[in-house]
């Protein structure tokens, strides 16, 4: 359940940033990801994956493509967006 939070959460950030940037479509977006423990479970990246292209198959997004990359830490971070 942790992993839809954090989805919706980038999710969110992407949006305001294409909303800030003339809101183009969404071609591509990269996201760094350490080691997330949430309540003693890590955020699993296909789990995050699949929750964001259900967010994003509901917007003139739908059919981006998401880059994972896995970072040293315990952090979270959408590091780019293609438009």
């Amino acid at each position: 359940m942790h992993d839809l939070l954090f989805a919706q959460d980038i999710f969110n950030q992407a949006l305001e940033v294409v909303k800030d940037n003339g809101g183009k479509k969404i071609k591509s977006i990269t996201i760094a990801i350490g080691k997330i423990d949430h309540h003693g479970k890590l955020l699993e990246p296909s789990h995050l994956k699949f929750h964001l292209e259900n967010f994003f198959n509901s917007t003139p997004h739908k059919g981006l493509k998401i880059k994972i990359k896995k970072v040293k830490g315990n952090k979270i971070i959408l590091k780019e967006i293609e438009v």
